[in-house]
């Protein structure tokens, strides 16, 4: 804590500052990123002299900035800014500091593998969209929740929501001939009905056969169904990254299965063509 606020500064969750519709650049920074991280773009925050803002890893493997502070306008800019406004001023800047020097990126998911975990926070009723008024723009709440179908209450939850949180350990699997083991993590997010979404990272050094390894990070987001006490889930997007060179390619989707034993994750995950391995995490 600190009365001066060049030495300090009071750091809003994503909610926040959804919730109050405001944020300073490190805010907007944040749940720019979170939300850029839910579908499966790698991301970060970049932290320069007086500013922050996000930068993101693009299929090609380029990275791009965006000033999340442009974004419906803001205080700097006056008035409402195009995305590719915004997407300009974010490049130029990172193109800037890079030079400079001054510039320090902050790899999310590479802090996340190493056990520095997001916050456990309370879950947001399913109806938190209309308790916080953000329906005001819209035409009828079919927008937000679709034709004729309603919010979504959480019924039938349950039991799902045990799955829900951040996991992690490690997982061992045949390479080439070799057992490789690496750390990895997975959150699920209940989405209502026993309905999840997950995002998924692991980081290992894979042998190369020459006698070296080859550091990559492989991330997957999906979707998974409660049935009964268990879980299926269902890839939908995974990236391999070679952490060497920042090339990216797309990898086979997977799909697997767990369920919760004495307050573990345990189950299996994979695909017919790259095998599958086991898991048994426990909860951050």
């Amino acid at each position: 804590m600190a009365f001066d606020p060049q030495s300090a500064q009071s750091l809003q969750y994503p909610r926040e500052t959804i919730r109050k519709r405001s944020g300073t650049c490190i805010d907007l920074a944040i749940l720019y990123a979170a939300m850029a991280n839910s579908v499966g773009i790698r991301s970060y925050l970049a932290l320069v002299p007086g500013h922050c803002f996000p930068v993101f890893r693009v299929p090609s493997g380029t990275l791009i900035g965006i000033e999340s502070t442009g974004v419906a306008g803001g205080l700097r800019h006056g008035g409402t800014h195009l995305f590719e406004a915004v997407l300009d001023k974010g490049i130029k800047n990172l193109q800037k500091w890079s030079r400079d020097g001054r510039i320090h990126l902050l790899d999310l998911q590479d802090l996340w593998t190493r056990g520095i975990s997001n916050p456990e926070l309370p879950e947001l009723p399913a109806d938190i969209a209309k308790q916080w008024k953000l329906l005001e723009h819209c035409q009828g709440e079919e927008k937000l929740y679709g034709q004729g179908a309603g919010p979504d209450t959480g019924a039938g939850q349950g039991q799902g929501n045990d799955f829900a949180g951040t996991w992690s350990g490690t997982v061992t699997e045949n390479v080439g001939g070799q057992q490789v083991s690496y750390g990895a993590a997975i959150k699920f997010q209940a989405t209502g009905r026993g309905s999840y979404s997950f995002t998924a990272v692991a980081q290992a050094a894979v042998p190369n056969g020459q006698g070296g390894v080859i550091r990559v990070r492989v991330q997957s987001v999906g979707t998974g169904t409660q049935n009964g006490n268990g879980l299926q889930i269902t890839t939908t997007r995974k990236v391999l990254t070679y952490l060497d060179t920042g090339a990216t390619e797309q990898m086979n989707g997977d799909s697997g299965s767990f369920t919760l034993q004495n307050g573990r994750l345990v189950g299996k995950v994979g695909n017919q063509t790259d095998g599958f391995v086991a898991i048994n995490f426990a909860r951050k």
